[in-house]
């Protein structure tokens, strides 16, 4: 396992379209490493969440860790799940945020 470099805002590869991963790919010992690799560049960073392209590597693969640290139950809560290949589906049109 190793700790990678993190891509800073406005960095190229953060803006490139992620590439999709085959199933020989994800069944490789690489892609475990790869997992492993970012788990603990995540953990490093303190961050909850970390995207394959944030590391540098273009593929479509992100991972969320989240324990809320004021709600012990498990609805605030996300154990390790790790996301191969994941589509978003806008549900609603009206913008939220800033």
């Amino acid at each position: 396992m190793a700790i990678r470099k993190i891509a800073r805002m406005g960095h190229p590869i953060l803006r490139q379209k992620a590439r999709e991963l085959t199933l020989k790919e994800i069944q490789s010992p690489d892609f475990e490493r790869l997992l492993e690799d970012m788990v603990e560049t995540m953990e490093e960073y303190g961050g909850i969440g970390l995207a394959a392209p944030q590391i540098h590597e273009p593929i479509a693969v992100a991972i969320i860790d989240y324990q809320d640290e004021e709600n012990s139950d498990a609805e605030h809560s996300v154990e390790l799940s790790v996301f191969i290949n994941p589509k978003v589906t806008v549900l609603d049109e009206t913008t939220q945020g800033f």
